[in-house]
């Protein structure tokens, strides 16, 4: 029911993911690709790049915050 915040929370995760070292295990990443599907399906391929890149610029709290609550950030 929102495809950018699902799009931003998982890019924002990615890049944490990043940031650490810890990458998602290929079956993982499979199931994650398979979940964020429908999100894709609704956004422009503009909308699901801003999305991603919006969550990828997100600091540590931020994505947090929109982890947390249900505010699309």
């Amino acid at each position: 029911g929102a495809p950018q915040r699902a799009l931003r929370l998982a890019a924002a995760a990615a890049n944490l993911r990043e940031a650490i070292g810890a990458p998602l295990a290929p079956a993982e990443a499979s199931r994650l690709s398979e979940r964020l599907a429908s999100a894709r399906q609704q956004l422009s391929p503009h909308e699901q790049l801003a999305a991603e890149a919006e969550g990828r610029a997100f600091s540590f709290e931020q994505a947090i915050d929109l982890a947390t609550g249900w505010t699309e950030n």
